[in-house]
């Protein structure tokens, strides 16, 4: 019984990719996927496939930064790059330091997973909660009143276990 669901399955894939074209007498053209009187199968061209290269786990896109004429370094305290936070509840504290300190009108964009995380925000510290298990990747950088990137931190990783 087995053998011949998978025989009819193959045989239902092989009737769909198969298209028809028809011509009636007032030169309306129809397409389908099953043979009518008149009507001639087509070849289609084989689909075009795109194979990804492989990506880093950290392969995020680079957010730019205009010219910078504010700050020295920008890079996260904590936590470390590739820790693993235990956390019953997926609670994760971060740090920045940034030299020199924060320029009035300046804010900090955090990002977790490539995405802004909250509006920007004057604070070098936040507090992430209910973060799923799994690994993570998080960043910041510095924006001025309009949004423009000043300096970024590089991504850091962490993965979080619920204990």
């Amino acid at each position: 019984m087995k053998h011949w669901i998978l025989v009819l399955a193959l045989f239902a894939v092989a009737v769909q990719a198969a298209v028809y074209k028809r011509v009636d007498e007032n030169g309306e053209v129809f397409y389908s996927d099953s043979p009518a009187p008149g009507a001639q199968r087509l070849q289609l061209p084989d689909l075009p496939t795109y194979t990804l290269p492989p990506v880093d786990s950290l392969g995020a896109p680079a957010r730019v930064a205009i010219k910078n004429d504010f700050y020295d370094s920008f890079v996260f305290a904590g936590p470390a790059n590739d820790s693993t936070i235990k956390d019953a509840l997926g609670v994760v504290q971060t740090e920045l330091q940034l030299v020199p300190g924060l320029h009035e009108n300046h804010a900090i964009q955090y990002y977790l997973d490539d995405k802004s995380y909250g509006p920007p925000i004057d604070q070098m510290t936040i507090t992430i909660s209910n973060l799923a298990p799994g690994r993570h990747r998080l960043s910041a950088s510095v924006v001025d009143q309009v949004g423009n990137i000043l300096i970024s931190t590089g991504d850091i990783a962490i993965t979080v276990e619920r204990e």
